[in-house]
């Protein structure tokens, strides 16, 4: 696999020449990395996708594409990150960088970079279908958007290291998305607030004002209240923040005036 995918392959007899501390290591996370890319194919577009199981789990009425592009495939994406990240952060920054690890790192970089681009689309797609879930499946997503918030900074420090290291040759490096906890806490106070009420519109990036009161019409719809502090701002996933809305005027002729 590591062959036919372009990965360099680590032999042995090369680590029983070099039998450090740091060369043992890295074979372990490397290892651990080509495990979980075992799980990934390249498609007919040439990009990686994740072989996903169908979980079996009821998320409510929407897009089937849409439960599997965010609760199946998003997971896999972290999985993938994690074991970037394990075999990348610890030998970014040694001051002698074998040449070995720098083709390793390269490769698993490039990889890393196409793998990000669905994991911000599958973010972006979570953030705008949240209040079309149902709770549990909330509940789900919001300990996705926490472990993406964990890994963003992580990610982005390890990226910007290997970027001065390695250097940018035959590599472009995305730029990372970066959401906070306080960004997470502030999507998971909407939820509870939200409670047992009708579900709030989600506009066309899937945000809605966070900052102003909710107010009962006497009809039972919610109208949220003007505030700066929005999804829009909180979040840094590129995301259309406009709703259009069309008021289209029919005349009725009356048939007695004919």
């Amino acid at each position: 696999m590591a062959h036919a995918s372009g990965h360099l392959q680590l032999a042995a007899p090369w680590f029983a020449k070099n039998p450090s501390d740091h060369s043992v290591y890295f074979l372990h996370k490397y290892s651990a990395y080509l495990e979980e890319r075992i799980g990934w194919v390249i498609n007919q577009a040439g990009k990686l996708e994740p072989l996903v199981m169908n979980q079996g789990l009821e998320f409510g009425s929407y897009d089937e594409k849409s439960v599997d592009l965010v609760f199946r495939r998003l997971p896999k994406c972290q999985a993938f990150m994690d074991r970037v990240l394990e075999s990348c952060c610890p030998f970014a920054h040694l001051p002698c960088f074998n040449t070995l690890y720098r083709a390793a790192m390269t490769s698993t970089l490039k990889e890393s970079f196409q793998v990000y681009a669905t994991y911000c689309e599958c973010v972006a797609a979570l953030m705008n279908m949240f209040f079309d879930l149902t709770a549990g499946a909330r509940a789900l997503a919001c300990r996705i958007l926490r472990r993406a918030s964990m890994q963003s900074g992580v990610l982005q420090l390890m990226y910007d290291t290997c970027e001065k290291v390695i250097g940018n040759k035959n590599l472009e490096y995305p730029v990372v998305q970066i959401m906070t906890l306080e960004h997470v806490a502030a999507l998971e106070q909407v939820d509870l607030e939200a409670g047992s009420s009708s579900p709030p519109p989600v506009l066309g990036g899937g945000v809605k004002d966070v900052g102003g009161e909710e107010e009962d019409d006497g009809d039972g719809d919610l109208e949220v209240g003007d505030s700066s502090g929005d999804f829009g701002a909180l979040f840094s996933w590129k995301s259309s923040l406009e709703t259009k809305i069309s008021t289209v005027w029919v005349v009725f002729e009356d048939e007695f005036s004919r």
